[in-house]
């Protein structure tokens, strides 16, 4: 016989509620509870409706119980402080910002993504919890670690078989994807969420043996109607990732600046271009940076003293060397993102990217999630130029995106030894003066010091220009 384990969609749409001063609701698919937001002070709110307030009180009293707030969950409390929402249940959660997703991450973070996942799924099933929504877009990095960012996901049952069978389409199949090289493919599988990936779309890729263990996960999924059977598909979840050919490569910056990293500690070793970088940062005193990255060193070098640091790259391999270094050093405020400045994320409605338009994000974009006090932008411009054509105002206007107030960028000349193999025919406005003249239409220049080679490069400390 079969039988349809996946529920039927509603078809109950958000609604409108009643408006509250200085509050904004978020849309959802939730029927039971919706979120409110206070961004003015940077808070959170779920509101429950009132037929399932017992319920999510009972939640929050085991959460709370096992301490699974402390390692697990977006931290919760009750709250009592919204007169117009007396009959619900609100909820403050921990305001998270800013926000990441999986298309945002790279190889190792993904992986432990997965891996923490499965933990929580088995964490939840001994305390007697489960989840009813196990899409992979529920978990984001907060202070250096994974969290359940929607505490509604959370229900007093087991986690049932359609959501283990989400959890395998929405984690396991991109993830191979990734593990066999094929980036496109995975990326283009967690971006569009609202395309159903299957062990159809990849059995391609895996060998009889993994092809068959996949196909046996699916089966324990499919029937896991008990805590031990849950349990079971966990471990074999695990065992399976384990064994699974990961296919490695090497990307042409990897490694590129570890430097650095290596001279961090001792600063009689660091260059020119990382005392002039560094000494700006210090004066600036930004609360929020973000990196066009490499290894990471810059964006992280002052992560004790600001708000956040993040650090944007699109090689995969730069962004997972310093996933490394932040789970090695403990650092809590620095949040590796793989993306292409040029190419940064959309904002989605649902599960569909759009473009500027009347319609309130889902998820918003890079430019409003990303943008912070100060741009770091270090020997890109010519990889800029000369390999995505891009002009000087191009990029200009691009990093100015991300930026609210500073700018430290690094220019190289045309002369450098380094960029020699990248000069083409046409590109004679490549010039230290044109660059200059095309930042000054944006940006005031506080100062401009010497970099690394210093006879070649020059670092530009600036500040935006407000109209």
């Amino acid at each position: 016989e079969i039988v349809n384990i996946f529920p039927i969609p509603s078809g109950i749409a958000s609604g409108v509620l009643q408006k509250i001063e200085g509050y904004k609701w978020s849309k959802g698919v939730d029927n039971k509870s919706r979120l409110l937001k206070k961004e003015s002070e940077q808070r959170i709110f779920r509101v429950i409706k009132p037929e399932y307030c017992n319920r999510y009180k009972s939640i929050l009293e085991v959460c709370e119980k096992n301490n699974l707030f402390d390692n697990y969950i977006i931290k919760t409390n009750v709250f009592n402080g919204i007169q117009e929402l007396d009959k619900y249940l609100v909820l403050e959660h921990e305001f998270i910002n800013p926000v990441t997703y999986n298309y945002e991450w790279s190889p190792k973070m993904i992986k432990h993504s997965i891996f923490f996942t499965l933990d929580l799924i088995k964490k939840l099933t001994e305390v007697g919890l489960g989840l009813e929504d196990g899409h992979a877009l529920n978990v984001t990095i907060h202070k250096g670690n994974f969290v359940l960012l929607d505490f509604g996901a959370l229900t007093d049952t087991l986690t049932g078989p359609s959501v283990l069978i989400e959890v395998l389409n929405t984690h396991i199949i991109p993830f191979i994807y990734v593990m066999k090289g094929k980036y496109d493919k995975a990326y283009m599988c967690m971006k569009n969420a609202d395309i159903v990936f299957t062990i159809t779309d990849i059995k391609g890729y895996l060998n009889k043996t993994e092809l068959y263990a996949l196909n046996t996960l699916y089966d324990l999924a499919a029937f896991s109607t008990h805590k031990q059977e849950v349990i079971n598909f966990i471990d074999k979840t695990v065992e399976f990732l384990s064994n699974v050919d990961l296919i490695n490569f090497d990307t042409r910056w990897k490694g590129y600046q570890n430097d650095e990293w290596n001279w961090s500690e001792n600063k009689k070793l660091w260059s020119t271009k990382m005392h002039s970088v560094i000494d700006a940062l210090i004066k600036l005193k930004p609360h929020t940076i973000i990196l066009a990255g490499n290894m990471g060193w810059y964006g992280s070098y002052l992560n004790s003293q600001v708000e956040y640091a993040i650090v944007a790259d699109y090689d995969p391999m730069c962004i997972d060397y310093l996933w490394e270094k932040i789970n090695d050093e403990h650092m809590k405020n620095v949040i590796p993102v793989y993306m292409s400045l040029c190419n940064p994320t959309l904002d989605y409605y649902k599960d569909y990217p759009i473009a500027q338009c009347g319609i309130e994000p889902w998820r918003k974009n890079a430019y409003v999630r990303f943008k912070s006090d100060v741009v770091i932008a270090l020997a890109i411009i010519h990889h800029l130029v000369f390999a995505q054509q891009l002009s000087f105002e191009e990029i200009i206007c691009q990093l100015s995106l991300f930026s609210n107030k500073y700018l430290i960028i690094e220019f190289v000349d045309q002369t450098d030894r380094y960029i020699t193999d990248f000069l083409k025919d046409g590109f004679e406005w490549y010039t230290k003066e044109n660059f200059e003249a095309q930042l000054k239409q944006k940006y005031r220049v506080l100062d401009i010091k010497g970099s690394t080679p210093c006879e070649t490069r020059w670092i530009y400390i600036c500040e935006k220009i407000v109209k």
